[in-house]
């Protein structure tokens, strides 16, 4: 990782381009401990334009159900 929030970043990116908004993505982030931030991170349509936010450590059956959920 470059940066801080590279994967926010890309989601974004990823949103503004046609052949590529539809996929769902699901942003697995360590960024609220490592930064000891009092909040969390939630999708949202223009700042962070994800299906799910996941803080690791992520459980394999949280992460299997969020990629269930996801995908059709």
């Amino acid at each position: 990782m470059t940066t801080e929030s590279e994967g926010f970043d890309v989601a974004r990116e990823m949103h503004k381009d046609d052949s590529a908004k539809n996929i769902p993505v699901i942003i697995l982030t360590g960024i609220r401990k490592a930064m000891s931030l009092p909040f969390g991170f939630e999708p949202d349509e223009t700042w962070l334009p994800v299906k799910q936010v996941l803080e690791k450590p992520v459980k394999p059956e949280v992460l299997l159900k969020a990629i269930k959920e996801n995908i059709r």
